[in-house]
């Protein structure tokens, strides 16, 4: 049986259309060709891992009262750290966070998660509701999420200096998290998109590198568009289940993230096959693992994890059922499911 649906009703963002899909191919060429010839999520981690241990530490002491603050009095049953990707609101010239800011402030569009991973957070803050769950706290990750092609010639390097910073800025809203709720069983989900998705593959290298244990607390982490993704990671896939994402294409220094992903099976990544960036071999194997897609560039379907009419094959139908579902409303259907810790 095929049960294709879509949960969500209207959003409080505005769902993105086709039209604007494709105002955002040209540029998403341009981060496809840059990502190309950028350094990995590994590769940086191993480069300028003394200089990220000490502005880490730096973080964590300058940050300590911002996230006591969001935190609150008492902590939260479950928390959602949102990465946001390139190009998505709020960027730099927008954003209230001051540059000692790791989480946006309340009242920042869309909890500065951006609209894929905000949808996300949406479609999982319903589903708990509705199991008579308490509803979870969302923060969004502060970090430049550099535009497309910024810096030009220097955008390798911009986007890998954008990356670095966001993943110590989320290091240190974990380590603060763990030491203000490590003993009250707070659950903590990572979500990121593309860049966002970067930023957290960056993050896990550190943590396999340095063993922290400040992912300890996570549950889940749910990508969307992964550049580093790999069929041979120990990870649930959404839609394309083959190929390889164009950091994978490249053959550069290891991925460390792919050891904790090994001993840690709670990685959700959510892919349209076809994806310029999580997928762009595009296997036609998987070609009936989406629908909706039809006439999409690959570029395209990089941007349409948000779109409603574009939905992936997604492991969480019961009794054999095959299901569905946008990406967000896929990943938050999975969370659903049984994990190990």
């Amino acid at each position: 049986m095929l049960l294709v649906t879509n949960r969500r009703g209207p959003r409080s963002e505005a769902t993105v259309t086709r039209g604007r899909l494709r105002r955002y191919a040209t540029r998403s060429a341009v981060l496809a060709m840059g990502a190309l010839i950028a350094a990995s999520p590994s590769a940086t981690a191993q480069a300028t891992g003394e200089d990220q241990a000490s502005d880490g530490d730096r973080a964590a002491t300058t940050t300590g009262q911002q996230i006591g603050q969001m935190i609150g009095e008492s902590c939260a049953d479950t928390y959602v750290l949102g990465v946001r990707g390139s190009n998505e609101p709020p960027n730099d010239a927008d954003s209230t966070a001051s540059s000692d800011d790791v989480v946006y402030p309340p009242g920042t569009e869309g909890l500065g998660m951006g609209p894929t991973v905000h949808a996300f957070f949406e479609e999982f803050s319903a589903s708990r509701e509705e199991s008579g769950a308490s509803a979870p706290a969302g923060l969004g990750i502060t970090y430049p999420a550099v535009r497309v092609g910024e810096g030009l010639l220097l955008y390798p390097m911009v986007y890998r200096d954008s990356v670095d910073e966001g993943s110590r800025n989320l290091l240190a809203a974990l380590e603060q998290i763990n030491e203000a709720c490590g003993d009250d069983g707070t659950d903590v989900v990572v979500s990121g998109v593309s860049q966002g998705a970067d930023v957290i593959n960056t993050a896990l290298a550190i943590e396999e590198e340095r063993g922290t244990g400040w992912f300890d607390q996570v549950s889940r982490i749910v990508l969307f568009g992964d550049p580093s993704r790999s069929a041979e990671q120990s990870a649930i896939t959404a839609g394309a289940e083959r190929g390889e994402g164009i950091f994978r294409r490249v053959p550069l220094s290891g991925f460390e993230q792919d050891g904790w992903m090994d001993r840690n099976p709670r990685v959700i990544s959510v892919c349209i096959p076809g994806d310029s960036v999580c997928d762009p071999s595009g296997d036609p194997a998987d070609a009936a693992n989406v629908t909706g897609a039809d006439g999409l560039s690959p570029f395209d379907r990089h941007q349409a994890y948000v779109d409603p009419e574009v939905q992936v094959r997604c492991p969480s139908g019961e009794d054999g059922e095959e299901v569905f579902l946008d990406g967000p409303a896929c990943a938050a259907a999975i969370m659903a499911m049984p994990t190990s810790r």
